[in-house]
């Protein structure tokens, strides 16, 4: 099995004798073929010829000159980052490779697990936020848990790439799916959708080779967007009506505690060892599926809510800070407004893609999305999971009216935060009740 997911050989080989064979560093074909020669079919991991071009004109416009790289096999796509480099940039790379490429100065090789280093790099080397660009090629069940470290590591504008998204093609849905269990498949899945509709970045799957994700920091990976709205819910529920400018005023003593719960319930972290916890899970099942057993905290069952697999703790951390409050949140909209979440849950109304967005793991994302917008500035907090309810059905009528797949989902998610943003800005809004999309609670 090649790695591209082109199905015409006849334009593969013509891409690489014709642009990328001529272009190729003597040092880096050497590797290529000595890979070829040592592991014959085995040689398919390493990274492609024009994919490591890319990287390389990539690295060349980014300027860069320090980076990171996740997972070698022989080191083609490393070698290619050292030459890429400029005399004074830094990489990791087999020091065997980088003396005979006249590279060793820019090397620094780091031996040892993923997560190790990169928790290293943080926490006793200090380094967030000090790379230009980061490589990932590596064990893809653990891609997810890397992107969360990297973005810390990455500085703003800095890119992160994870190869092989794509992996032969077989990500996308088919009627085999169920026959043919890959654990690297379904993570990569996951990974696909996930960075879909992570907001702190800018993201395109490039589709070279076996599939490239190229990944754009866009902000603090901790606090979300820098450009966030006005002061929150302080500015938005007091707002005299006649006034087209937003104004803050002191918070009583009473909306000063109100405001110090709510930013304690946000700071939680979902812990599936918390009895309450586990509570709240159950009691999210209950209000769900009135009358239906459920069968574990772990169990298949969930995936009919919309979680991405069978254990929920998983997506709650998948999205830093928006932990707990998520889950609240959910068991809020499904206790409050009964007909409208079971409406959403169960897909009912409209024209509705083949590819729907998952029900919990959506709600996960705007619970994550209206943190950022409100700045944890809300005096009344209540007044957030009112408008987590609002957000939820704004976003699901803006997915009926574009018609919308998963893999537009980030989109929706923004059109949604504009829409909300705008209704703001209404006059005759003082509160989350005369917002016009309240209306469509029931």
């Amino acid at each position: 099995m090649k790695k591209c997911i082109l199905k015409s050989e006849a334009l593969t080989k013509y891409i690489l004798e014709t642009n990328a064979y001529p272009r190729e560093h003597p040092q880096l074909k050497d590797l290529r073929e000595a890979t070829v020669n040592k592991y014959n079919e085995k040689s398919v991991m390493i990274v492609p010829v024009d994919e490591g071009q890319l990287i390389s004109m990539l690295l060349k416009i980014m300027n860069a000159k320090k980076t990171l790289e996740i997972g070698v096999f022989t080191g083609y796509s490393l070698l290619a980052t050292a030459l890429a480099l400029p005399d004074d940039g830094k990489a990791s790379l087999p020091l065997i490779i980088c003396k005979k490429a006249g590279v060793e100065h820019k090397i620094n090789y780091i031996h040892s697990d993923g997560m190790i280093a990169l928790n290293n790099l943080l926490k006793n080397e200090r380094q967030e936020g000090e790379f230009d660009f980061a490589f990932v090629d590596a064990d893809k069940e653990n891609y997810i848990n890397y992107h969360e470290l990297l973005l810390k590591l990455v500085k703003v504008g800095g890119i992160i790439a994870y190869d092989n998204t794509l992996w032969f093609g077989s990500v996308a849905p088919s009627e085999h799916d169920e026959q043919v269990e890959d654990t690297a498949r379904d993570a990569l899945r996951k990974l696909n959708s996930f960075l879909a509709s992570d907001s702190r970045i800018d993201s395109s799957l490039v589709s070279i080779a076996d599939g490239l994700t190229l990944c754009r920091r866009l902000h603090d990976a901790a606090h979300g967007t820098p450009n966030r709205m006005g002061k929150g819910l302080t500015c938005i529920c007091f707002k005299p009506k006649g006034s087209y400018e937003r104004i803050c005023i002191n918070l009583t003593p009473l909306q000063e505690e109100r405001l110090k719960r709510l930013k304690h319930r946000m700071k939680i972290h979902f812990d599936a060892s918390r009895v309450e916890h586990q509570e709240a899970l159950k009691a999210l099942w209950s209000a769900t599926y009135p009358g239906q057993e459920l069968h574990g905290l772990v169990s298949d069952q969930w995936k009919e809510m919309g979680w991405q697999g069978r254990d929920p703790s998983t997506d709650f951390r998948l999205l830093l800070g928006a932990g707990f409050i998520s889950l609240e949140n959910l068991l809020f909209f499904a206790k409050t407004f009964s007909t409208s979440f079971q409406c959403l849950l169960n897909k009912q109304g409209g024209k509705r893609s083949a590819w729907e967005y998952p029900f919990a793991v959506a709600g996960v994302n705007i619970t994550y999305m209206i943190m950022q917008m409100l700045d944890l500035n809300a005096e009344n907090e209540w007044a957030f999971d009112l408008l987590y309810c609002v957000a939820f059905m704004v976003m699901d009528k803006q997915w009926l009216e574009r018609n919308a797949t998963y893999m537009e989902f980030n989109d929706v998610l923004k059109s949604t935060r504009a829409q909300l943003e705008k209704e703001f800005l209404m006059d005759d809004v003082v509160q989350i009740e005369d917002m016009p999309s309240y209306s469509l609670l029931c």
